[in-house]
């Protein structure tokens, strides 16, 4: 296990590194479904989450949380990169506690 300090070295080091990775990407654009969320988000606004916009299966919550993010960053693609990053990142945390 890390000690804090080498905590601190490994985010010193990953951290600017993950920065300058995905710094390219920022003129991609959104994939597949995700038009198709951000399009029932315009479309209907929040009254689409009660019935997941439209979807054959139960999706409330994470309709919920795309008209969430939708309304805090736009179409801005950082704002949910960092958003699904720190996800992720906390999905790693919680395995390696596991």
């Amino acid at each position: 296990m890390f000690s804090q300090k080498q905590g601190r070295i490994v985010f010193l080091v990953y951290f600017p590194a993950y920065v300058i990775a995905i710094l390219p990407v920022g003129n991609a654009k959104f994939i597949n479904d995700t038009f198709y969320y951000l399009y029932e988000i315009q479309t209907y606004g929040w009254r689409g989450i009660a019935n997941s916009y439209h979807m054959i299966f139960l999706w409330q919550l994470p309709s919920l949380c795309y008209f969430l993010l939708y309304k805090i960053f736009g179409m801005h693609w950082l704002g949910w990169h960092i958003v699904f990053s720190a996800l992720h990142a906390l999905n790693a945390v919680l395995l390696f506690y596991l």
